[in-house]
């Protein structure tokens, strides 16, 4: 069950999709755990919830 979905600005679905196959389904990863959980992720994923990208 999904808890919620996750918005991405365009130009972070951009920078995803110029990392190197590896590096985007590590990425993706941990998107898929954020929406799963949602604010149900625990330890040692609870920094994901806090996560900010700044540019």
């Amino acid at each position: 069950m999904t808890w919620g979905t996750v918005e991405l600005e365009p130009e972070i679905r951009e920078w995803l999709e110029s990392l190197p196959t590896a590096h985007f389904a590590r990425a993706a990863f941990y998107i898929d755990l954020l929406a799963a959980e949602g604010p149900l992720l625990g330890k040692p994923y609870t920094p994901l919830r806090k996560t900010r990208v700044e540019g």
